[in-house]
């Protein structure tokens, strides 16, 4: 199997080829002008020197260059391919990477896009054009009224474990339509859904007072609203993989940079000596300390390598991306350690931690840092009223953030 790896942003081109052998391993070889362009998606593991086809240097970390393993579905977008592939009598064993990628196309993150090679004619040609139906099927149905729509998308499933559905979409400027078009069309902005299926867990409304409490801490975050429907709080956030003219810009993973798996979570100190080394601006190392400072105190533990990446503008200048997945999450998966270290420490990490790991990299006035975010913490039942979190989760929010010295 083989498909071709394009660049959908500006000037689209390919950039190389993704091939599978009959042994399973998987191929990538860039395209010769894509080589000889100045535009380095991942400089570390996968740069424009490479020549011939390679296989991952890092088999560990997966079957794929990080490149494209940042482009394969969330835990919740491969419940929903899953789902479609045993309904097409398609067993999911059977369902490889690259047939993961292809099923993505270019409705994904990023400015990367995936597609079958033109003179392939195997069983996935005709599973990509099924797909491609059924999204254009979709795109038809969905165009109505929000709260027919946000229905809909919410009917067929919840997960069991408690993933929270997501989606990619466009919304009119006045919250009235919802389309799936990418890029938005005019009138439309693109939202990344995070959709409410507990309202009684007050999810929705959590991670906007967090989104809120985090630009009051400082740091950089993308527009967020709430879409309210029938007593649930659906999450929005705009995307800033999209400019407002709806070109795309790359996206690429802190994980998917340095081949990090995301059980080995990361240090931020290595995020830091990352970030200055991709985007030689200070500005933006201090502003990787905040992040560290806000995951820190407000007890989001859950910031692990897929949650921190950087986008990288037509010119090839890298930045980092604003902070997303911002919100309550303690020790996740009762493991007992966050998963970002501080110093090596992954519990019990203080405020004395994040001064030496800000005096250690050479951080702009860490104290000051540190205190504008614990003021911003020592807030939160401000931001918490303002999105109507009850009595009950905004005191289980308060109890564990880490604001004292």
């Amino acid at each position: 199997m083989e498909l071709e790896v394009r660049w959908s942003g500006k000037n689209p081109r390919p950039v190389g080829r993704l091939h599978q052998n009959e042994r399973g391993q998987i191929h990538f070889e860039y395209d010769p002008a894509w080589r000889s362009g100045a535009l380095e998606l991942s400089p570390f593991h996968l740069p424009n020197s490479t020549t011939g086809a390679v296989t991952t240097p890092t088999p560990g970390f997966g079957e794929l260059h990080g490149l494209f393993q940042d482009a394969l579905p969330d835990w919740w977008g491969e419940r929903l391919m899953r789902r479609y592939f045993e309904k097409a009598g398609i067993p999911w064993n059977r369902v490889t990477a690259l047939r993961k990628l292809s099923c993505q196309g270019d409705r994904k993150m990023g400015a990367l896009s995936f597609l079958p090679a033109m003179d392939e004619a195997d069983f996935n040609d005709s599973l990509v054009a099924e797909f491609g139906a059924l999204v254009e099927a979709a795109r038809e149905a969905m165009r109505g009224e929000t709260v027919e729509i946000l229905a809909a998308l919410m009917k067929g499933g919840i997960s069991p474990g408690g993933a929270q559905p997501k989606a990619l979409l466009a919304i009119s400027d006045d919250s009235s339509e919802i389309r799936l078009d990418d890029p938005a069309p005019a009138g439309f902005g693109a939202w990344l859904v995070k959709f409410d299926i507990d309202p009684t867990l007050q999810n929705g409304r959590i991670e906007a007072a967090y989104a809120d409490m985090a630009r009051d801490a400082g740091l950089d975050v993308p527009e967020t609203r709430l879409l309210e429907t029938g007593g649930a709080a659906h999450f929005l956030s705009r995307r800033f993989d999209r400019t407002a003219q709806g070109e795309r810009l790359h996206l690429h993973s802190y994980s998917g940079l340095t081949h990090t798996p995301l059980r080995d979570g990361l240090e931020y100190g290595d995020l830091i000596d990352i970030t200055r080394m991709l985007t030689r601006d200070q500005r933006a190392v201090d502003e990787i300390f905040r992040r560290a400072a806000f995951n820190v105190l407000a007890a989001n533990d859950d910031d692990h390598g897929r949650n921190h990446a950087f986008l990288m503008d037509p010119e090839g200048n890298w930045m980092p991306a604003p902070a997303y997945d911002l919100t309550l999450a303690t020790n996740p998966l009762g493991s007992g350690f966050r998963a970002a270290r501080v110093n090596g420490r992954s519990i019990d990490v203080s405020p004395r931690d994040l001064m030496r790991l800000g005096s250690e990299h050479d951080v702009r006035s860490p104290a000051q840092i540190i205190q504008e975010v614990r003021d911003a913490v020592a807030a939160w039942p401000t931001h918490a009223a303002r999105y109507a979190i009850n009595r009950a989760n905004l005191a289980n929010v308060a109890a564990q953030h880490r604001i004292s010295s």
